[in-house]
């Protein structure tokens, strides 16, 4: 069985996959919203968990068209 590959990111990394700030990638790592990994003083995410971080906010786009009205 083969295993997976799971990509990691740091924090400026984070940054360019999510177009968030880092400021707000830490506040959501802050608040334990966002699950990351450190090593060190350095701080990674894997964009699996980024992915489910940045799904808590999508919109449909029914939902999208009754918020407009």
């Amino acid at each position: 069985m083969e295993a997976k590959a799971i990509g990691y990111v740091d924090k400026h990394g984070a940054r360019s996959y999510t177009a968030q700030s880092v400021r707000a990638l830490d506040y959501a790592r802050a608040r334990g919203d966002l699950p990351f990994y450190r090593r060190g003083r350095k701080v990674f995410f894997a964009l699996a968990d980024l992915d489910r971080w940045l799904s808590r906010y999508r919109v449909d786009a029914t939902d999208h068209e009754q918020v407009q009205a």
